[in-house]
């Protein structure tokens, strides 16, 4: 059966559940028919799947258990229970009633699948058969959509349970055909922002625009985004151009309602489930890695492809020091120069577990500009990044204690701008951060703004 990436009914956070206008829907493209799926009859396990062939991960099938807790909090439409879904360690609904897979389509059963299917001589191994799923619905009842607020509430719900759960990543699988408006943006952003201080890598599929530009949430500011490649390292057709990092999202398998396999699947909700599952998986096997530094291996060691950085597992296990789960080492594959670090690709992975340094204090200068704020930086080594916040009042009340965020920027730079229009009640926090995640970030420098022109230190 397939499914275009279209339009469905879905609402903002501040309008009732009758009035919402379409925001956000799956972002996959072939649905595979899961309903009923622990009724079936049984069929030949496929063992070894096309995008576990695609992304270099043959070797997690046969990985012994994960030494330290880290799940995948799979905020979607529910997941059944089938022979195939028993990594699923919770089932949530944001709405306290069912936690079965409540959509047309049963897309969180086939994600669920997907990434963490046991070998049982049942439907299809896993990307990584040791994985553990949390999941939590919340989508439309009966459809493949989704609130703003749920979507919102949805990561919450993620956040609230990740230290019970041993959570690392959650995925958002997942896109928008509107653009968010921009209180929309700025609830979305604060609270990818509070999971990643938490240590959480929000991990989301790119859109399904067939070349056209990643769509919300994977072009909200501090996500994982994923596009899709093939086989041959090529962009999948329906994938969106601009992700950080590639992974399999066209020829892939999956299974039917009662267990056989299906073979051409494609979607990025496919691609961006590869990788967070590959996250889950580094972060069980090295417990010290950051969230930040996972996600820096695998751009740092990923295939150089037509399509872009493409993933590959083994190099990122490698690289992370665990040659033990992967065995005798396969020809090298030509891997895609580093985005954001200044380490080289072939570089060794920092030891991690020497957290005592902070990053010292900024020295900073901030200037009003007629369109936001101008920064300067004194004292910014060439490895270290500036990250800004600027807040406001939440409420109309000059005593409000609630504030929001109006603007937010990470630059590797000693100057640069950082625009935004709101004119009063601004504060601005500044820190230097460590993007390899080996050094902890700085105190924050916090500056009032003034309603006019002038300079803070």
């Amino acid at each position: 059966m397939v499914r275009a990436w279209g339009r469905a009914r879905c609402v903002r956070a501040d309008e009732p559940a009758q009035i919402g206008l379409a925001r956000l829907l799956l972002a996959f493209v072939v649905v595979i028919a899961i309903a009923g799926m622990a009724g079936g009859t049984a069929r030949a396990e496929t063992t070894v799947t096309a995008q576990a062939a695609i992304a270099n991960a043959e070797f997690l099938a046969g990985v012994p258990p994960q030494p330290s807790a880290s799940a995948i909090c799979l905020v979607d439409t529910g997941v059944d229970s089938t022979p195939d879904t028993a990594a699923v360690e919770t089932r949530i609904s944001l709405w306290d009633d069912t936690v079965d897979d409540m959509s047309p389509t049963k897309h969180g059963t086939h994600l669920a699948t997907m990434m963490a299917a046991p070998a049982n001589g049942w439907g299809m191994v896993g990307i990584w058969p040791g994985a553990r799923v949390v999941s939590i619905r919340a989508n439309v009842l009966g459809a493949d959509a989704f609130t703003v607020a749920s979507y919102f509430q949805g990561m919450r719900r993620c956040r609230g349970v990740a230290a019970h759960y041993g959570i690392k990543t959650i995925l958002l699988a997942l896109g928008s055909d509107e653009p968010l408006t921009d209180a929309e943006r700025s609830m979305l952003e604060d609270e990818v922002v509070t999971a990643t201080r938490a240590d959480l890598v929000v991990v989301t599929a790119a859109g399904n625009t067939s070349g056209g530009p990643v769509t919300a949430p994977a072009n909200l500011d501090g996500v994982f985004s994923v596009g899709g490649a093939a086989a041959d390292g090529t962009r999948c057709a329906i994938s969106a151009v601009g992700a950080h990092l590639h992974a399999p999202g066209c020829g892939l398998d999956a299974i039917r309602a009662d267990g056989a396999p299906t073979a051409g699947v494609q979607g990025l909700s496919e691609a961006a489930a590869v990788v967070a599952t590959t996250i889950a998986a580094l972060r069980a096997y090295r417990p010290d890695l950051s969230a930040e530094a996972a996600t820096q291996l695998l751009l740092d060691h990923s295939v150089a492809a037509p399509a872009g950085a493409v993933l590959d597992v083994e190099a990122a296990f490698r690289a992370a020091g665990l040659d033990a789960l992967v065995g005798p080492a396969a020809a090298t594959r030509p891997r895609a120069p580093s985005r954001t670090s200044t380490r080289s690709s072939s570089a060794p992975l920092p030891d991690l577990t020497a957290r005592a340094i902070r990053l010292p204090r900024p020295r900073v200068l901030v200037r009003r500009s007629p369109k936001g704020i101008s920064v300067k930086v004194k004292n910014r080594t060439r490895d270290v990044a500036v990250e800004v916040a600027v807040t406001a009042r939440a409420g109309a009340s000059s005593t409000s204690r609630a504030r929001r965020t109006v603007a937010r920027a990470i630059r590797r730079a000693d100057r640069f701008q950082v625009a935004f229009k709101r004119r009063s009640g601004l504060k601005v926090s500044i820190r230097f951060v460590d993007r390899t995640g080996v050094r902890l970030s700085s105190p924050a420098v916090l500056i009032e703004l003034p309603a006019n022109r002038g300079n803070r230190r």
